[in-house]
């Protein structure tokens, strides 16, 4: 290109790699081949996108499929790179622009229309059979075989044979368009119920030859009618007698196999599935609500469960780039297989649940393709969600007439009966924005004062407080003297000074040391911890009541080691002939100490390694109900008994703490930092008087891992670090910008945390307070 240029404008004075360096400005004629490569990579892109197959046409398929190619040497992202992939300047007018590539390639796919399948399958028709009416579901008698009591009409004949015909040679290659009265669903399901077996001899339902039975047969009972709507009729009992539900879902985006092929799955579940195959027709009941046969799922009545059918499916869609931006192509070789729904139980969503609509909905919004608001609406009709081996399930239905004849238009929020992993303020006020109905009257705060029965938002924060705090007192608990009993509230004190036969002796707690003998109570102690953590730390609420943490106002502690008591541990350097001094794995520098302002410039102050803690400043969140099953694991478990570190950072007239609220710390670069991933489970539920309360499941489980935070400043993700983990807690609104500013007055690297030493930081700090020059050695 360059060349061409060159030839264009003439006369140059020197050749086309020669002009490369001039345009990179650099001699290095390698520099400039890469220099010119990257800027060619930044205007036109990482991937060729000639001729890319991929299986299905998503937004997610497809930048799946880009990111797979773009290489270690790409200079930007996945994001940029679709930007010019698609010739847009955002992500959001790249996912705009796949998003209505691929629903243009689909409307090019082979497709039928119902009235293809038979010449009687109109628009009317089609809407007509829905509800429930057509000689389809008035009649009686086979579509396969003969019922000797009930001639088939030539109709039903002839429409029976289409069915199958289109089932067996189009059915699973083309699109099927759409029923008009199940084109608009707005909760991403069509869900049939029928109350009637029309056919014989085909092992389903109770219509038998030679019985004239047929006429009023039950199909095979799989589901409870609860009620009917508007007029609240209830069905308690068999008074609906045996009914059949069965139903489909699809995701939230349009152009997922499972959205663009839902009137495929429509026409196998309702037409042949069970009308052709079965012989199951007609609505449940005819009363004055008029419910109809099948309908999007808010159109239906209250139900207990309905069984599902899935869409497994393939189809190669061409990605080519064209001067206009991306193209995208069809294939030819659509392949559509009709399977049982493979669901996942909603309480339980880690067992699996097959041939289940409300379990199949729990997959689809496990798998971000259907949101817990849609989830929610569709459970106002499958009742029995939580329950789906229920088919009858009455206490459901019993349930849910209740709430709704009493006049449930509020709340907005489904909100009995639901689990939640917490209890606090905001993790209840998530989960009810969640669950709310978008066509809701009223906002989000709104709703939480009706489920509290208050009129104020702080009435309705304290309520919540009032109720988690109760609910929480039925954890298990646990104290430090429950894990050895010389851990005393006294001792405790002393140890976290770094006092303590554990702080100043020498020797293992795993292994041994052939120098260094391993007292007996150190040996207790460190076995006791560790099998604590072992078996108890995971499954229970440690208590404190040492004083040293009981006033922490700034939600964080901080242990700074200055020794390492053990060897062999691969940390510190203690070994077994040199332990007597040994130095913690160096990861931050202590600045000074106070009140006496000792400065510790340099290394003066040794190797010395800080860890440390952050919670929430809502008591009932799980970082802060918690708190002290982290500081046992960082200070005793981590880094005591699995590494040896112990004492504080130095002995000076300042007296410093090893471990302490943040605020009683001495001023260092920076430290790392644990964070928890609690499992506990909450039951919700709505009283008598409709207001929200909180039961515990005791399915608790604690898991330590390094802290996941932002640095200050920036949307740069960092790990197992104090200061990112406290930024984040300020961004999830669970600290206030003057506790971390409280904060940062003790990890003055705050803005650069990956530098362990930050001396500048250090002198900074210092000369502030004595002038400038003075944070030296001298």
């Amino acid at each position: 290109a360059i060349q061409d240029q060159m030839n264009i404008h003439g006369s140059c004075m020197h050749n086309k790699y020669q002009e490369g360096m001039v345009l990179a400005g650099t001699a290095d004629l390698e520099i400039a081949k890469s220099w010119l490569m990257e800027e060619c990579q930044k205007v036109f892109g990482c991937t060729t996108y000639k001729d890319v197959r991929v299986n299905g046409c998503t937004y997610n398929s497809f930048t799946e499929k880009v990111e797979s190619s773009l290489g270690d040497s790409c200079p930007h992202g996945l994001n940029k790179e679709l930007q010019i992939l698609t010739k847009t300047n955002s992500d959001v007018a790249a996912k705009n622009y796949i998003d209505a590539i691929c629903n243009s390639a689909w409307e090019q796919v082979d497709s039928n229309t119902f009235n293809d399948v038979d010449i009687d399958f109109t628009p009317t028709f089609m809407s007509e059979y829905s509800l429930g009416g057509t000689y389809l579901n008035s009649e009686t008698g086979n579509f396969k075989g003969d019922n000797p009591d009930y001639q088939t009409s030539d109709q039903s004949r002839r429409a029976g044979n289409s069915i199958q015909e289109f089932e067996e040679n189009n059915l699973s290659s083309n699109v099927l368009g759409s029923v008009e009265t199940l084109s608009t669903c707005d909760y991403q399901s069509i869900m049939c119920c029928f109350g009637r077996d029309r056919q014989s001899n085909d092992n389903n339902g109770n219509c038998n030859d030679g019985e004239g039975n047929c006429d009023d047969a039950d199909p095979a009972d799989n589901s409870n009618l609860c009620f009917t709507e508007p007029s609240l009729t209830p069905f308690p009992g068999e008074l609906e007698d045996a009914v059949h539900c069965h139903g489909l879902a699809w995701a939230e985006d349009s152009n997922e196999f499972i959205s663009q092929l839902r009137f495929n799955n429509f026409f196998f579940v309702s037409l042949y599935d069970h009308m052709y195959t079965r012989g199951y027709v007609e609505r449940m009941v005819d009363n004055s609500d008029e419910i109809p046969m099948c309908g999007c799922i808010e159109n239906m009545p209250a139900v207990s469960r309905a069984d599902c059918t899935q869409i497994d499916a393939s189809l190669t869609f061409t990605f080519n780039r064209g001067a206009a931006g991306l193209l995208v192509q069809d294939g030819d070789n659509l392949n559509i297989n009709f399977n049982s729904c493979r669901g996942i139980r909603y309480n339980d969503p880690e067992q699996a649940k097959n041939n289940d609509l409300a379990s199949y909905t729990s997959k689809l919004v496990r798998d971000n393709k259907m949101s817990n608001a849609t989830q929610d609406v569709i459970f106002q009709t499958l009742l029995g969600y939580a329950n789906p081996d229920d088919n009858e399930n009455e206490a459901a239905c019993a349930a849910g007439y209740e709430k709704l004849a009493v006049g449930r238009v509020y709340p907005c929020s489904d909100f009995d009966d639901n689990e939640i992993n917490g209890c606090d303020y905001l993790t209840i006020l998530t989960a009810i924005d969640e669950a709310m109905n978008e066509a809701c009257p009223h906002d989000l705060f709104k709703e939480l004062q009706i489920l509290t029965g208050t009129d104020n938002d702080v009435d309705a924060k304290d309520y919540i407080d009032t109720m988690c705090n109760a609910a929480w007192n039925d954890v298990d608990k646990t104290i430090y003297q429950d894990i050895d009993l010389d851990l005393t509230d006294d001792f405790m004190d002393e140890y976290t000074a770094g006092r303590t036969y554990l702080n100043l002796e020498i020797g293992n707690f795993i292994g041994d040391n052939p120098t260094y003998e391993t007292s007996e109570e150190s040996r207790r102690v460190g076995d006791n911890i560790r099998l604590f953590y072992e078996n108890g730390v995971g499954s229970t609420a440690l208590q404190a009541s040492f004083s040293n943490f009981q006033s922490c106002e700034n939600q964080a502690i901080a242990c700074c080691f200055g020794a390492d008591r053990q060897s062999n541990d691969n940390n510190g350097n203690c070994s077994d002939d040199d332990c007597a001094d040994a130095d913690p794995a160096d990861n931050s520098n202590l600045c000074f100490t106070e009140p006496s302002f000792t400065a510790y410039p340099q290394a003066s102050e040794g190797s010395v390694h800080c860890h440390g803690l952050a919670w929430s400043d809502d008591s009932n969140d799980f970082s802060a109900r918690f708190k002290y099953n982290n500081f046992f694991y960082v200070s005793m478990y981590d880094h005591m008994v699995a590494r040896g570190y112990v004492k504080h950072m130095v002995d000076n007239e300042d007296d410093i703490p090893m471990c302490g609220c943040i605020e009683d710390m001495p001023k260092v670069s920076r430290a790392d930092c644990t964070q928890l991933d609690v499992q506990l489970t909450f039951r919700y539920s709505l009283d008598y008087d409709g207001l929200l309360v909180a039961e515990i499941d005791n399915d608790l489980e604690v898991d330590f891992k390094a802290c996941q935070g932002i640095i200050f400043g920036t949307e740069n993700r960092k790990n197992n670090d104090l200061s990112a983990y406290v930024n984040r807690l300020v961004i999830e609104g669970k600290m206030s910008a003057t506790t971390q500013s409280n904060i940062y007055q003790m990890l003055l690297g705050y803005e650069n945390p990956g530098n362990n030493n930050n001396e500048a930081v250090c002198a900074e700090a210092y000369e502030a307070l004595h002038g400038a020059g003075t944070y030296s050695n001298d």
